[in-house]
């Protein structure tokens, strides 16, 4: 049987107090634990890039793994960003969501998302997505500020989005 708390420690504005003041009185034990936490999150999401092919899908860019971005292949199966999942230390749920992503550098990510190039995405074996092919956008028919997943502007995307809710 669980023990039960009893006296002071049922209080939870007492409880609340102590954490405080402990919190206060600990800083160097503060600072070791989120430098302990902050480095196993590197550790993972280096070893989830790794996993995923360590580099940009499109153009292989591979210096600086905080330059890589995980695109989500279909939109409409995001259910959270991999970065905020390993920010929480849920490790499994981040995998199964770079899962559903594509490994590319910002620039490649950015002008994806503006309509500058399109590609087919393939699975990879193991973790995420890989590109098979890509190819120019014809500048006359995409805008710098249209989407590539639906071709409506910004402007109409954010309408459509607030409408929602």
């Amino acid at each position: 049987m669980p023990r039960q708390a009893s006296g002071l420690w049922q209080d939870k504005n007492y409880v609340t107090a102590w954490k405080r003041d402990w919190y206060n009185r600990h800083p160097e034990k503060r600072e070791r634990n989120n430098q302990r936490m902050r480095q196993q999150r590197n550790d993972f999401i280096d070893q989830l890039t790794t996993d995923m092919g360590g580099r940009c899908q499109r153009c292989g860019y591979d210096a600086c793994v905080a330059a890589l971005d995980y695109h989500h292949v279909d939109s409409q199966s995001k259910d959270a960003l991999v970065s905020h999942l390993a920010n929480q230390h849920k490790w499994e749920a981040a995998i199964a969501e770079a899962d559903k992503c594509i490994l590319l550098c910002g620039n490649c990510h950015r002008e994806y998302e503006h309509g500058y190039w399109k590609g087919e995405f393939v699975k990879r074996d193991g973790v995420g997505w890989t590109l098979a092919n890509w190819e120019l956008c014809n500048p006359t028919t995409v805008t710098p500020f249209q989407s590539a997943r639906n071709g409506k502007t910004h402007e109409e995307s954010d309408t459509e989005q607030l409408s929602l809710f």
